[in-house]
């Protein structure tokens, strides 16, 4: 474009609008002192694209119109037919800028007339066209492949901005196999959240579209791969932490229910250190019975990671411990009990017990009745003591003081105890047999004693009594009331007979349960012939005229007769009375005689008088109520002439 300028002293410039399409004219009027100034502008706006629901903005070029007159340019816009502007799009006079934001329903070219003015009135105009396009959804984030697991839920979500589109617009979304069949109907896909989910009954894969769809049903499709793996298995049950103890068995049996494997695979077993090395020597894992096993030598903690695999594969692991503490807790051992003691004696067990089955030093000890007392390895006696596995073990208490009474004391090693008991016989009252020699012809009425029993068979203090006589202990006094005897203690008894003849009395005496009779008979009423038992009769015996003739006896005699002879020159004289009387004064009589003739000479007679009486041993003196014809004749003088008879 050319500038053309003329110049006069006196005239008037009319510039007309120059569009960069048609001829650049310049009319020149000349007027005296007058120069007119019109609007030029550089031809066509030319094109410009909006985008359905995007903003759109288009400011013209300050520079596009020109006007040398002052004041500067207005601007209109219309439709080329002078019509209002689309409804979408505004125009801003004061920045020349056009901008708005179509719709779908304003999808179309627009012819625009842009109009600038200067401060006179002059115009030029410049054409635009404003084409709006709406174009097809596409493929913004491409959706990953995915994988999932066979038996197992699933879900997963498409990125929002999978496609992209016009913001005024809503996408629809479907999706398909990738040659267009149906999904399969386990999977479910939700248009509105753009999400999948289900359960895949199998494992492989299959190819997927989703499907964007616009308002004005454009669409666009992207594929994606979706691989159905076998899945692994999984950890159920999580194994809890083991222990064990040092030098005892360990054993334990992982429960099937640890894993799970939802495909139904047959799982393979295995067991390392959680370091990847293998078990200790000391473990060992059947994988048969998933079994772990073995007998630890010392303490200490493994860290264990048992793995499955299934058929794929596919592993998971659980990791535990197993701790190995001391083994405070020695095998069961047994304290065999004692019976049949007798009250009060000290009682060791028959033979030491041999202890073990722990891994260190532990503390003995004993409680209980009876001052129980251990011993280690034949050491010394006391309450409490240190043992090792191996040591031996005895232990002892005192008996209780009663009979048939036990006592008992518990010996405790770390985790484990035994009762040690200690029972006292049964009180024995039941004594061997004992007896006493029965008694026969015994004198009536007369103090008789047995002979002596030791009595043995018994223990303890038994009762003793007795019934018709009386008893003493060892060298005791006699008594009547009841008592205790013991085992080795000596027994006698002693009663008095019968007054009766032929009469037997029966002493009873008991000990414990035993019952022993000693019986005394009296003497028959018949006695024994009669035996002379003492002659004063021989004139050195008498003396010559003795009144008081004596003897003497060592035992017991039962006097039947006393006799004393009266010569007395054939006259003889009424019989009177005889006695005896023993030193201590005791005297038996008088006893009425009788005379009796002898010697063809009568009244040449000796005094007879009958007697039943027990004198005792001693000296004994014969009395006569008439010593004065107590004799054998009168010149010799001969008194004190006697026989005592009896048995």
């Amino acid at each position: 474009m050319r500038r053309i300028f003329a110049f006069c002293a006196c005239f008037a410039l009319t510039i007309g609008i120059i569009s960069a399409s048609s001829a650049q004219t310049f009319k020149m009027r000349k007027f005296l002192g007058e120069v007119q100034t019109g609007v030029i502008s550089s031809g066509s706006l030319g094109s410009q694209t909006a985008e359905v629901g995007h903003a759109f903005s288009f400011t013209i070029p300050s520079s596009f119109f020109r006007s040398s007159m002052p004041g500067g340019l207005s601007y209109t816009a219309t439709r080329a037919d002078g019509s209002a502007l689309p409804a979408w799009l505004s125009f801003a006079s004061a920045t020349r800028t056009f901008s708005g934001t179509p719709l779908a329903q304003h999808e179309e070219t627009s012819a625009i007339k842009v109009t600038a003015r200067n401060t006179a009135g002059n115009a030029a105009y410049a054409d635009l066209s404003i084409v709006v396009s709406n174009p097809a959804p596409s493929v913004l984030t491409p959706i990953p492949d995915h994988v999932i697991a066979a038996f197992q839920p699933f879900s997963f979500t498409i990125d929002p901005d999978t496609f992209s589109n016009n913001p005024s617009e809503l996408l629809t979304l479907t999706a398909t196999l990738s040659d267009g069949a149906a999904l399969p109907v386990w999977i479910f896909f939700n248009d509105i959240l753009g999400s999948f989910e289900g359960t895949a009954p199998a494992s492989g894969s299959i190819t997927l579209r989703v499907t964007a769809t616009d308002e004005g049903g454009s669409s666009e499709s992207d594929h994606f791969v979706l691989t159905i793996n076998n899945p692994a298995p999984v950890l159920a049950n999580a194994i809890p932490d083991q222990s064990g103890t040092a030098l005892v068995a360990f054993s334990y049996v992982v429960p099937t229910s640890t894993f799970a494997d939802n495909a139904g695979d047959t799982l393979t077993w295995s067991a390392l250190k959680t370091d990847g090395t293998a078990l200790p020597t000391w473990l060992s894992f059947n994988t048969g019975t998933r079994t772990f096993s073995g007998t630890p030598a010392d303490m200490g903690t493994t860290s264990v990671r048992l793995t499955v695999t299934d058929t794929s594969g596919n592993t998971v692991s659980d990791d535990f411990n197993i701790a190995i503490g001391q083994d405070s807790t020695p095998d069961t051992f047994t304290l065999a009990a004692i019976t049949g003691v007798a009250p009060g004696t000290l009682s060791t067990l028959s033979s030491p017990v041999t202890i073990s089955g722990f891994s260190d030093s532990l503390t003995a000890s004993v409680s209980g009745s009876g001052s129980p007392q251990i011993s280690v390895n034949g050491g010394t006696w006391a309450g409490s003591a240190s043992i090792t596995a191996g040591n031996t073990l005895s232990v002892r208490l005192t008996a209780s003081a009663s009979f048939n009474t036990g006592a008992s004391a518990t010996v405790t090693i770390g985790g484990t105890s035994a009762t040690f008991s200690v029972t006292t016989a049964p009180q024995d009252t039941t004594p061997d047999t004992f007896t006493f020699t029965a008694v026969t012809n015994a004198v009536l009425s007369s103090t008789q004693t047995s002979n002596t029993a030791t009595i043995s068979g018994i223990t303890g203090s038994v009762p003793i009594s007795i019934t018709e006589g009386s008893y003493k202990i060892d060298s005791g006094a006699y008594t009547t009331s009841a008592g205790t005897i013991t085992n080795g203690q000596t027994v006698t008894l002693q009663t008095t007979s019968s007054a009766s003849y032929s009469t037997a009395k029966n002493v009873i005496l008991t000990i414990g349960s035993v019952s022993a009779t000693w019986t005394v008979t009296t003497t028959a009423d018949t006695p024994p012939a009669s035996t002379l038992i003492a002659q004063i009769w021989s004139t050195s015996a008498v003396g010559g005229g003795g009144t008081s003739p004596s003897f003497t006896i060592t035992k017991a005699w039962t006097v039947t007769g006393l006799y004393s002879y009266h010569w007395n020159g054939c006259s003889g004289s009424t019989p009177g009375t005889v006695s005896i009387q023993h030193s201590n004064g005791t005297t038996y009589g008088p006893f009425q005689t009788t005379g009796v003739g002898t010697w063809g000479c009568s009244p040449n007679i000796y005094w007879q008088a009958e007697t039943n009486v027990v004198i005792p041993a001693g000296t004994w003196t014969f009395i006569d109520s008439n010593p004065s014809t107590w004799s054998t004749n009168a010149s010799l003088s001969y008194k004190g002439m006697c026989q005592i008879v009896g048995y």
